[in-house]
């Protein structure tokens, strides 16, 4: 139990936890929702490393930048991905996402994710929660997602909300199956939920 809580501890890092109101007082690997990219990289360095998602298709408007914990020196992650919107000269973080290693394996992923969610649940009783059970992937009818989220209200029509996610990806997608733990901001959400 004591090796549980302290890779919860080390997944999210922030202040009065309990209390966290708004999702920009959520941490990972020291990353906030609402910093800046610029804070780790030069304009040219972010430029170089951005990439889009296939799912975006023509959509540019948000770009990602991944980074590796061989360069970064995560402790508890091997990527983090970050999302900002690509007209936004500050580059403001609007999606930060850190894969966790399962080493490929869609049921280590269902326990490790069980895990993280009962602690979370300890941490976030005063927010609003939803366990979604197994679904078909939103942009890849092959595939299929089982997330816990826990919901951050905020003054637009979109939740900001803290995911923990497993992706049982097909073969067909591409991708190997994976654990993330998701920082999603209202801005962000709004965006995606316009490509359905």
């Amino acid at each position: 139990m004591k090796k549980l809580h302290l890779y919860i501890f080390l997944v999210l890092i922030w202040c009065n936890i309990g209390f966290a109101e708004d999702i920009s007082e959520l941490q990972i690997e020291g990353i906030s929702i609402g910093d800046s990219l610029l804070d780790r990289y030069s304009k040219k360095k972010i430029l170089k490393k951005t990439l889009y998602e296939k799912e975006q298709g023509n959509n540019k408007d948000v770009g990602f930048v991944y980074l590796e914990s061989n360069e970064e020196n995560f402790e508890n992650y091997r990527r983090i991905k970050i999302g900002y919107k690509t007209n936004d000269q500050y580059f403001k973080i609007i999606l930060i996402t850190a894969f966790v290693d399962i080493n490929r394996d869609i049921n280590k992923c269902i326990i490790k994710k069980q895990e993280i969610t009962k602690d979370l649940k300890n941490i976030f009783n005063n927010h609003d929660f939803e366990d979604s059970g197994w679904e078909q992937h939103a942009f890849d009818a092959t595939s299929r997602t089982n997330s816990s989220i826990f919901y951050f209200s905020t003054n637009s029509n979109y939740d900001s909300f803290v995911r923990v996610i497993c992706y049982d990806w097909s073969k067909e997608s591409g991708y190997n199956d994976q654990l993330r733990v998701e920082l999603v901001s209202s801005e962000y959400y709004e965006w995606l939920s316009s490509l359905k």
